[in-house]
């Protein structure tokens, strides 16, 4: 049986611990970019489960995606407690419950990306400049409103 100090004196057991220490710190350093880089993103990264197509087709909005994974989450359930012979108003409020619960456990990623896809058209529909059409309909629109508050 060896020692625990065996490999002071082993070149070989010494060479393949530096290595695997090396390894380790460069698999925390890389860990730790990705992190760092993932916190400072705009724009939610793409997770393999929301994203079904690849390459130049479309892929899925993700709150299409939310959506779809939500009316799953209760259509199963209902599926399984009516097949289990349970009333049909019952057993959609169970489902409706256990769609609530799973969905905030499971959905996590999704609704994330969900959130922030919608906060960023937000910004974008408020960024975009509006035309002088637009500033002429404002301004008839704030006109008919001075005029029903005076009378």
């Amino acid at each position: 049986m060896m020692s625990t100090h065996a490999h002071r004196g082993n070149p070989r057991i010494r060479k393949r611990l530096n290595m695997t220490a090396s390894t380790a710190q460069k698999t925390v350093s890389t860990t730790m970019s990705a992190i760092a880089r993932s916190q400072t993103r705009t724009m939610p990264p793409v997770y393999g489960r929301c994203a079904l197509y690849t390459g130049g087709v479309k892929r899925i909005p993700a709150w299409l995606w939310y959506s779809i994974l939500r009316l799953s989450l209760l259509a199963v359930p209902f599926g399984v407690l009516l097949a289990l012979g349970i009333s049909w108003l019952l057993a959609i409020a169970i489902a409706t419950a256990l769609s609530l619960a799973l969905s905030l456990v499971l959905l996590r990623r999704p609704r994330e990306a969900t959130s922030i896809a919608l906060a960023a058209a937000q910004a974008r529909r408020e960024a975009r400049p509006l035309s002088e059409d637009d500033d002429r309909e404002d301004a008839e629109i704030d006109g008919q409103r001075r005029e029903t508050q005076a009378d």
